[in-house]
């Protein structure tokens, strides 16, 4: 997730363990850094080291915050930035107030920005390059069971907080994966059952991945073809490719009317999945037996896999939505 102007990495971590770990980060595929990480108990201190270099471009982050009593959050954190631009330092801490951010140029120099943020039972703090964070954020979720969650992030990189919307979209074998939607960034993440530790994630608009070392990410799926007859699989020849979609029309002789589905904000899928539920496909479905015909697709936030086609609201709306209408006229006609 990169919200911050500073580097372009996010994060990974995993087990309860006193022992260190070691998660790699990939961009494009290739290996570009990596974060050790020390998870202490509740209300212990967290520690880790980063090393990151992105395109001759090397940054190291040192973290060290306090969490909570459920070990699942932190109520104060400071990350010393070493860049080539020169050292950084940046906080976050829980106080009787709410929580307060600052930013400066390190050591002991007083920050040079301070924002305050209410306190809130769903906030978060996120720093958007360091694995342990997203750790955190994993363990909540599957310690607390959630189908779908919100959240208030705040990033201290850029002083500022964002919503976070969080859905369970699988469960098999050891781990549990949820689609995390901050700010319309596109975050994937692979969690073990049981304690909730990170695998792996993937931030599709950064061609960005994060793997837990010695855990083997799986390949995805290869999409099967719908169980109803009526169904077909078909691709919506947006600007930034192919968005892969599926065409249901009822069985008739004559033109049927016809419905284009378009998801909600964020990233959302054609079926508008969350956890087992797949409201859009009953919707076409329910249609197809009242002979209506529909068209749904996933977003380009979904499908996207190149950061350089990035698109605006109108854009992943408005320009899809007229392409994907293409295919709906033809059932009209």
């Amino acid at each position: 997730m990169r919200i911050a102007p500073v580097v372009c990495v996010p994060l990974l971590f995993a087990t309860l363990a006193l022992s260190d770990d070691v998660y790699e980060t990939y961009s494009k595929d290739k290996l570009v850094g990596s974060e050790t990480a020390s998870r202490p108990e509740p209300n212990a201190v967290l520690k880790s080291r980063t090393e990151l270099s992105v395109e001759g471009i090397h940054v190291t982050f040192v973290q060290e915050g306090k969490l909570d009593a459920t070990g699942r959050r932190l109520v104060s954190y400071a990350c010393d930035i070493q860049a080539p631009q020169g050292p950084a330092r940046v906080r976050a801490k829980l106080g009787e107030s709410g929580w307060v951010l600052d930013a400066g140029t390190g050591g002991d120099a007083p920050p040079m920005a301070t924002k305050s943020f209410p306190e809130g039972a769903s906030t978060i703090v996120l720093d958007n390059n360091l694995a342990s964070h997203l750790d955190l954020l994993c363990r909540d979720l599957v310690f607390a069971g959630s189908e779908a969650a919100s959240y208030t992030a705040l990033v201290p990189q850029v002083l500022a907080s964002v919503p976070l919307q969080a859905k369970k979209v699988e469960s098999s074998g050891e781990s549990i994966r949820y689609r995390l939607d901050a700010a319309n960034v596109l975050i994937e993440l692979n969690c073990r059952k049981g304690d909730g530790a990170l695998l792996d994630a993937a931030v599709p608009i950064q061609s960005a991945r994060y793997v837990r070392k010695g855990y083997t990410p799986q390949a995805p799926k290869a999409a099967s073809a719908p169980a109803d007859a009526r169904e077909r699989t078909t691709v919506v020849k947006g600007p930034t490719g192919e968005l892969p979609a599926v065409l249901t029309v009822p069985k008739s002789d004559k033109a049927v009317p016809a419905v284009l589905m378009l998801s909600g904000s964020g990233p959302n899928d054609r079926d508008e999945t969350i956890g087992p539920n797949k409201p859009f496909r009953d919707l076409a479905l329910g249609l197809a037996d009242a002979g209506i015909a529909t068209l749904r697709f996933d977003k380009r936030t979904v499908s996207l896999k190149d950061p350089s086609k990035a698109s605006t609201i109108h854009d992943e709306y408005v320009v899809d939505a007229l392409e994907a209408m293409r295919p709906v006229l033809a059932l009209l006609t």
